[in-house]
């Protein structure tokens, strides 16, 4: 059976263990009123089984319960992030812009894009609607890669990436500079920021096939 000596609970204390410290003002209070006939020289003698185990689990129960066990890896929230990425390539390629649009933070996104600030969730799917829904050729076809991820806290994370937009006029080539919030446990660009040019860049990868 596990023992604490005075000692050891004294050393517990000071290092911000609450329930040494208690122990430590129950025996200190026994001994003034007088409940048991102790000094604190026999209380370093005292075997406190019960309270030792008491405090052992309370120990194991904090180590278990660390906040670092309980939170998805970096590596898994990358792979969350990646996904919603890839959901929103795909609902653009299919025509579905309202799907494309629910990788963004709604209403509240913020989008900025040739010097100046769009105008947010609704405005933005709107824009899209009106200037690349007529037709598959003006939708194109969309691909993101390059993507960089750095997650920055358990509810915020840093994407930049590459893009282009293929089609017939006006082709698209640039970068996404996303900052991305965890909301209600699923992942969401709340800020947008887009470079973009017509000139192909000379080192863009092949798509994957």
């Amino acid at each position: 059976m596990a023992t604490l000596t005075i000692h050891s609970l004294v050393f517990l204390a000071e290092a911000g263990n609450d329930a040494a410290a208690m122990m430590l003002d129950i025996g200190t209070r026994a001994v003034i009123e007088g409940k048991h006939m102790l000094t604190f020289r026999n209380l370093q003698a005292v075997t406190v089984r019960v309270a030792a185990l008491g405090l052992y689990l309370a120990l194991g129960c904090a180590l278990t319960a660390s906040p670092s066990a309980a939170q998805p890896s970096a590596e898994a929230e990358k792979a969350a992030i990646r996904a919603v990425i890839q959901r929103m390539q795909d609902a653009w390629n299919r025509g579905d812009f309202r799907g494309y649009m629910e990788g963004f933070k709604n209403p509240d996104v913020t989008f900025v894009s040739g010097g100046r600030f769009q105008n947010g969730w609704q405005g933005t799917l709107e824009h899209y609607i009106r200037d690349y829904g007529s037709s598959a050729e003006a939708r194109g076809q969309l691909r993101f890669y390059d993507i960089r991820i750095e997650i920055l806290a358990p509810d915020a994370a840093q994407l930049i990436s590459r893009y282009e937009l293929l089609r017939p006029e006006h082709p698209q080539y640039g970068i996404n500079t996303r900052l991305m919030r965890k909301v209600a446990g699923r992942w969401v660009i709340a800020l947008n920021h887009v470079s973009s040019t017509e000139t192909p860049p000379t080192d863009a990868p092949a798509p994957a096939k």
